[in-house]
Protein backbone atom coordinates (compact mmCIF):
# COMPACT_ATOMS: atom_id res chain seq x y z
CA UNK A 1 0.00 0.00 0.00
CA UNK A 2 0.87 3.38 -1.27
CA UNK A 3 0.85 6.58 1.34
CA UNK A 4 0.40 10.30 1.28
CA UNK A 5 2.01 11.73 4.34
CA UNK A 6 1.22 15.40 4.57
CA UNK A 7 3.08 16.96 7.72
CA UNK A 8 1.91 20.76 8.27
CA UNK A 9 4.60 22.53 9.65
CA UNK A 10 5.02 25.97 11.40
CA UNK A 11 8.93 26.98 12.45
CA UNK A 12 9.89 22.96 12.96
CA UNK A 13 13.14 23.03 11.91
CA UNK A 14 14.47 21.77 15.05
CA UNK A 15 12.63 18.56 14.86
CA UNK A 16 11.21 17.74 11.01
CA UNK A 17 14.58 16.62 9.96
CA UNK A 18 14.40 13.39 12.13
CA UNK A 19 10.74 12.86 11.28
CA UNK A 20 11.62 13.16 7.48
CA UNK A 21 14.11 10.32 7.74
CA UNK A 22 12.42 8.52 9.52
CA UNK A 23 9.58 8.14 6.46
CA UNK A 24 10.23 4.94 4.19
CA UNK A 25 10.98 5.95 0.99
CA UNK A 26 8.80 4.97 -1.00
CA UNK A 27 6.01 7.13 0.20
CA UNK A 28 4.98 10.36 -0.96
CA UNK A 29 5.94 13.06 1.81
CA UNK A 30 3.97 16.66 1.52
CA UNK A 31 4.98 19.17 4.06
CA UNK A 32 2.88 22.72 3.92
CA UNK A 33 5.11 24.74 5.45
CA UNK A 34 2.25 27.27 7.49
CA UNK A 35 4.05 30.86 7.87
CA UNK A 36 7.97 29.80 8.47
CA UNK A 37 10.20 32.29 9.67
CA UNK A 38 12.95 29.10 10.34
CA UNK A 39 14.89 27.04 7.97
CA UNK A 40 12.07 24.75 7.50
CA UNK A 41 11.27 24.85 3.98
CA UNK A 42 14.96 24.47 3.27
CA UNK A 43 15.23 20.99 5.67
CA UNK A 44 12.24 19.54 3.74
CA UNK A 45 12.79 20.32 0.41
CA UNK A 46 15.95 17.50 1.12
CA UNK A 47 13.13 14.85 1.44
CA UNK A 48 10.06 15.90 0.49
CA UNK A 49 7.23 18.24 -1.61
CA UNK A 50 7.52 21.25 0.25
CA UNK A 51 4.50 24.38 -0.25
CA UNK A 52 4.11 27.29 1.55
CA UNK A 53 0.74 29.13 2.35
CA UNK A 54 0.47 32.92 4.42
CA UNK A 55 -2.42 32.49 5.86
CA UNK A 56 -3.77 29.78 7.78
CA UNK A 57 -3.41 27.48 10.74
CA UNK A 58 -2.90 23.35 10.76
CA UNK A 59 -6.12 22.34 9.60
CA UNK A 60 -5.66 24.45 6.43
CA UNK A 61 -2.23 23.23 5.84
CA UNK A 62 -3.52 19.79 6.20
CA UNK A 63 -5.93 20.13 3.71
CA UNK A 64 -4.26 21.66 1.45
CA UNK A 65 -1.58 18.83 1.39
CA UNK A 66 -4.14 16.47 1.00
CA UNK A 67 -5.74 17.72 -1.99
CA UNK A 68 -1.61 18.12 -3.47
CA UNK A 69 -1.50 14.18 -2.56
CA UNK A 70 -1.54 11.57 -4.88
CA UNK A 71 -2.36 8.40 -3.20
CA UNK A 72 -5.42 7.02 -1.81
CA UNK A 73 -4.15 6.78 1.40
CA UNK A 74 -3.56 9.42 3.31
CA UNK A 75 -1.14 9.67 6.89
CA UNK A 76 -1.84 13.51 8.57
CA UNK A 77 1.93 13.43 11.18
CA UNK A 78 2.86 15.51 13.18
CA UNK A 79 6.67 17.93 12.16
CA UNK A 80 8.01 16.10 15.43
CA UNK A 81 6.77 12.49 15.25
CA UNK A 82 8.48 9.32 14.11
CA UNK A 83 7.49 6.95 11.85
CA UNK A 84 8.91 3.68 10.58
CA UNK A 85 8.36 0.58 8.64
CA UNK A 86 6.15 -1.34 11.20
CA UNK A 87 3.91 1.63 11.90
CA UNK A 88 2.92 1.67 7.82
CA UNK A 89 2.34 -2.28 7.57
CA UNK A 90 -0.05 -1.95 10.80
CA UNK A 91 -1.74 1.03 9.28
CA UNK A 92 -2.60 -0.64 5.97
CA UNK A 93 -3.72 -3.87 8.40
CA UNK A 94 -5.98 -1.12 9.95
CA UNK A 95 -7.17 0.39 6.91
CA UNK A 96 -8.20 -3.04 5.34
CA UNK A 97 -10.61 -3.02 7.84
CA UNK A 98 -11.46 0.51 8.68
CA UNK A 99 -11.83 4.16 6.88
CA UNK A 100 -9.71 6.24 9.50
CA UNK A 101 -7.88 5.66 12.62
CA UNK A 102 -4.43 6.39 14.35
CA UNK A 103 -1.63 4.91 15.83
CA UNK A 104 -0.62 4.48 19.70
CA UNK A 105 2.51 6.25 20.77
CA UNK A 106 5.06 6.70 23.12
CA UNK A 107 7.11 9.67 24.30
CA UNK A 108 11.26 10.17 23.09
CA UNK A 109 12.30 10.47 26.73
CA UNK A 110 12.49 7.54 28.45
CA UNK A 111 12.03 8.55 31.93
CA UNK A 112 9.29 6.97 33.90
CA UNK A 113 7.16 9.49 34.13
CA UNK A 114 6.34 9.95 30.69
CA UNK A 115 5.58 6.02 30.15
CA UNK A 116 3.12 6.95 32.20
CA UNK A 117 2.04 9.95 30.45
CA UNK A 118 1.74 7.94 27.24
CA UNK A 119 -0.02 4.89 28.66
CA UNK A 120 -3.15 7.59 30.17
CA UNK A 121 -2.82 8.97 26.53
CA UNK A 122 -3.31 5.90 24.59
CA UNK A 123 -5.88 4.73 26.94
CA UNK A 124 -8.42 7.76 25.64
CA UNK A 125 -7.47 8.00 22.23
CA UNK A 126 -11.17 5.81 21.54
CA UNK A 127 -13.10 7.80 24.33
CA UNK A 128 -12.16 11.04 22.90
CA UNK A 129 -11.37 10.81 19.17
CA UNK A 130 -8.09 11.96 19.77
CA UNK A 131 -4.43 11.21 18.14
CA UNK A 132 -0.71 10.64 19.09
CA UNK A 133 0.97 12.72 16.64
CA UNK A 134 -0.55 10.88 13.47
CA UNK A 135 -4.08 10.40 11.80
CA UNK A 136 -5.12 8.32 8.57
CA UNK A 137 -7.81 7.93 6.67
CA UNK A 138 -9.00 6.63 3.36
CA UNK A 139 -8.94 9.73 0.63
CA UNK A 140 -12.40 9.15 -0.31
CA UNK A 141 -13.19 9.83 2.84
CA UNK A 142 -11.81 12.71 3.76
CA UNK A 143 -13.48 13.96 0.33
CA UNK A 144 -16.71 12.65 1.70
CA UNK A 145 -15.93 14.94 4.92
CA UNK A 146 -14.54 17.91 3.28
CA UNK A 147 -11.74 17.43 5.46
CA UNK A 148 -10.45 19.56 8.80
CA UNK A 149 -12.27 22.07 9.71
CA UNK A 150 -10.57 25.20 9.06
CA UNK A 151 -12.00 27.29 11.32
CA UNK A 152 -10.40 25.17 13.87
CA UNK A 153 -6.89 25.04 15.44
CA UNK A 154 -7.62 22.44 17.92
CA UNK A 155 -9.91 20.02 18.68
CA UNK A 156 -9.80 19.93 14.82
CA UNK A 157 -8.82 15.99 14.77
CA UNK A 158 -11.29 15.17 16.98
CA UNK A 159 -14.37 16.41 15.11
CA UNK A 160 -12.56 14.98 11.62
CA UNK A 161 -12.72 11.74 13.41
CA UNK A 162 -15.99 12.15 14.29
CA UNK A 163 -17.41 12.94 11.05
CA UNK A 164 -15.35 10.22 9.45
CA UNK A 165 -17.35 7.54 11.59
CA UNK A 166 -20.76 8.22 9.99
CA UNK A 167 -19.36 6.41 6.85
CA UNK A 168 -17.23 3.23 8.53
CA UNK A 169 -15.11 1.86 11.04
CA UNK A 170 -12.52 3.94 13.56
CA UNK A 171 -9.65 1.53 14.51
CA UNK A 172 -6.43 2.57 16.50
CA UNK A 173 -3.28 0.64 14.99
CA UNK A 174 -1.68 -2.10 16.64
CA UNK A 175 1.59 0.01 16.90
CA UNK A 176 3.60 2.70 18.66
CA UNK A 177 5.17 6.16 17.28
CA UNK A 178 7.58 8.28 18.84
CA UNK A 179 6.46 11.75 19.30
CA UNK A 180 8.29 14.73 21.08
CA UNK A 181 7.86 15.17 24.92
CA UNK A 182 8.56 19.00 24.09
CA UNK A 183 5.44 20.05 25.41
CA UNK A 184 5.83 18.77 29.06
CA UNK A 185 9.05 19.79 28.81
CA UNK A 186 8.72 23.67 28.12
CA UNK A 187 5.50 23.62 29.66
CA UNK A 188 5.83 21.53 32.83
CA UNK A 189 3.19 17.85 33.06
CA UNK A 190 0.74 19.64 35.39
CA UNK A 191 -0.36 22.73 33.29
CA UNK A 192 -0.60 20.07 30.10
CA UNK A 193 -2.60 17.77 31.88
CA UNK A 194 -4.88 20.36 33.36
CA UNK A 195 -5.34 21.79 29.86
CA UNK A 196 -6.14 18.56 28.21
CA UNK A 197 -8.16 17.35 31.44
CA UNK A 198 -10.52 21.14 30.22
CA UNK A 199 -10.11 20.67 26.74
CA UNK A 200 -11.73 17.29 26.46
CA UNK A 201 -14.24 18.40 29.00
CA UNK A 202 -14.62 21.83 28.54
CA UNK A 203 -13.51 22.97 25.39
CA UNK A 204 -12.43 26.07 26.09
CA UNK A 205 -12.05 29.25 23.58
CA UNK A 206 -8.51 29.28 24.63
CA UNK A 207 -5.99 28.83 22.14
CA UNK A 208 -4.03 26.11 22.36
CA UNK A 209 -0.28 27.08 22.79
CA UNK A 210 2.47 26.80 20.73
CA UNK A 211 6.08 25.23 20.89
CA UNK A 212 8.70 25.45 19.52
Amino acid sequence: MEFSIIIPACNEGKYIEKTLKSIPKNNEIIVVCNNCNDNTFKIAKKYSKVYEIIKGNVSVARNYGAKKAKYGNLIFLDADTIINKNNLKEIEKSLSKSLIGTCKGKYDDKKFIYSILAFFKNSTLKLFHNAFGITFCKKDIFTKTKGFNEQKSKKEISEFIIKAKKYGKYKIANTYVTTSARRFKKLGITKVLLYWIRENILQSKKEYPVIR
